[in-house]
């Protein structure tokens, strides 16, 4: 079984490195578990984000085992908590253990076929790279843009992108990013690399 991590809004893509602000109970004590027993976490989206504390009826049932790589405290009782997806799963029961919630999985497939892309959205990587976001965002993250290619560099895109958690969850539960790519061309029309570094900008202060 394996320590389960909730996320309000946020959802992890087999590939892709995302970090997360973990200050719950629950999420310490994932984190704290995983250590402990050299294992994955598994990042499970809320269905109801304003829950602070989920019970299993509260949380999505597909999620993503992920690798912890790197924490750093962002402020008092918050850490910040840099993590990949290795593999799509499905939950088949649970178990709880005062703060701990573990879940038992079935691993699921994960190899969508890669969008078709439009050129500037295929360009869309570089131009992030080359309007300097190495500065805006963690190394983690921005290796992952740098390093990754086809259905992972999307994956990566994703998590930098201000998409919305439903459309990423639906992503992972129907193993297809056609979803994804559509709603990144959609924030191109809307100017939405402009948009997308203010973003960035904005979160990196």
């Amino acid at each position: 079984m394996f320590a389960v991590l909730p996320t309000r809004n946020a959802v992890l893509l087999p590939g892709a490195v995302a970090e997360l602000a973990v200050g719950r109970a629950r999420s310490v004590a994932a984190l704290r578990h995983a250590a402990t027993q050299g294992e994955p976490v598994l990042v499970l989206l809320q269905r109801t984000p304003a829950v602070d504390e989920p019970e299993p009826p509260a949380l999505n049932t597909v999620g993503t085992l992920a690798t912890v790589l790197e924490a750093s405290r962002a402020a008092p009782g918050v850490a910040h908590v840099g993590v990949r997806g290795l593999q799509r799963v499905r939950v088949t029961a649970w178990e709880q253990r005062g703060d701990l919630l573990l879940a038992a999985v079935d691993l699921l497939p994960w190899a969508p076929p890669e969008p078709a892309l439009s050129e500037p959205l295929a360009c869309t990587l570089g131009a992030l790279l080359e309007h300097g976001l190495r500065h805006q965002l963690s190394p983690i993250t921005f290796g992952a843009l740098e390093a990754r290619a086809g259905v992972e560099q999307l994956a990566a895109l994703s998590q930098v992108a201000p998409l919305s958690p439903e459309a990423l969850q639906r992503a992972l539960e129907e193993e297809s990013l056609t979803a994804v790519a559509a709603a990144l061309e959609s924030l191109r029309d809307e100017r939405w690399l402009s948009r997308l570094l203010r973003w960035l900008r904005a979160r990196a202060r």
